[in-house]
């Protein structure tokens, strides 16, 4: 029997979690995208349906049902592209609103759902998008080549109380590079982002075009299209973000034999072929929701000055 068999009401919110061997980063994941961690909205408000994308020792289904209101769905043909766990979770929620965290090694600020909720009485149909960022001093591609590892990383979040205040996650990461211009510029993908599910299916989805390992562009083609699809219905989450857990994933931690998205030819390429044109970053500014938190501070500065230097330059 499965969680969702346990709650007969709909609830308002449905996300999808891809995971593929993240044993240590999806538990974290989890806490943060569920209440009391996530503020303001009640245990039934939300659900959580995470799909295992062939890992070889995934989280068993005792320990997912370690937490209320998460389901797991396994892949029975896993794929090095996450496109189809994502379509396969899609097609299991039940909620009015549809989030997809393609990348389930991110953490979530605490204030991401409620946030949602008030954009949807802002806009009947709006797409919510969050920025990006990596745990650690910089750019995980750079610090993994440092000594920066999951030992490290453990100690890092050890070392703040971030289960009693997201917000303090701030304070040990940096912006990720597709998020370079933070709240005050465009961005080149969102990997928290939430929209009405009837929407979801209506811009089709993820495109199962996209067959790369990690999905190449899949995500930043996503964002792109929601982006010019909604336009001015497009909210940004302002002093809210995801947080990257190193895991040895195929573009952002850039480990040795792997893929890097910065300099990969096999993504551009895969993008170029399937969309016809060669990648161009969206350059509209959306809508900002929410509230300059004293935690992210910091990081809402080295974003504004990121937007400063670049408008002097022009």
């Amino acid at each position: 029997m499965l969680a969702t068999d346990l709650m007969p009401d709909k609830p308002l919110i449905s996300m999808v979690i891809v995971a593929y061997e993240m044993a240590r980063e999806l538990p974290r994941t989890l806490r943060t995208a569920l209440p009391p961690y996530q503020k303001g909205i009640e245990s039934g408000d939300v659900e959580v349906i995470v799909v295992d994308n062939g890992s070889r020792e995934p989280l068993s289904r005792s320990q997912i049902e370690a937490f209320p209101g998460v389901t797991l769905k396994i892949m029975e043909a896993a794929n090095p592209s996450p496109v189809a766990a994502i379509h396969a979770g899609a097609q299991l929620a039940r909620g009015e609103w549809l989030g997809i965290l393609v990348d389930g090694a991110r953490m979530l600020s605490p204030g991401i759902l409620e946030k949602v909720l008030l954009a949807g009485k802002l806009d009947p149909d709006p797409f919510v998008s969050t920025v990006a960022c990596h745990l650690g001093s910089t750019l995980q591609q750079i610090s993994t080549r440092e000594g920066y590892n999951q030992s490290v990383e453990d100690e890092l979040l050890a070392s703040i109380a971030w289960e009693e205040d997201g917000y303090k996650l701030f304070s040990i990461s940096t912006l990720a590079a597709s998020s370079a211009n933070g709240w005050f510029g465009p961005i080149s993908e969102s990997n928290a982002v939430f929209l009405k599910r009837e929407s979801y299916f209506g811009m089709g989805g993820f495109d199962p075009a996209f067959q790369t390992p990690g999905g190449g562009y899949c995500n930043l083609d996503f964002y792109k299209r929601a982006v010019e699809r909604f336009g001015k219905s497009h909210i940004q989450l302002l002093g809210e973000a995801t947080f990257h857990q190193v895991h040895g994933g195929v573009s952002t931690n850039h480990l040795s034999g792997q893929i890097s998205m910065g300099n990969s030819a096999i993504f551009r390429e895969e993008y170029l072929r399937i969309r016809g044109a060669a990648y161009q970053q969206p350059t509209d500014v959306p809508i900002l929701l929410g509230q300059a938190f004293p935690e992210c501070r910091a990081t809402m500065k080295h974003a504004l000055d990121s937007v400063l230097s670049r408008d002097r330059g022009r």
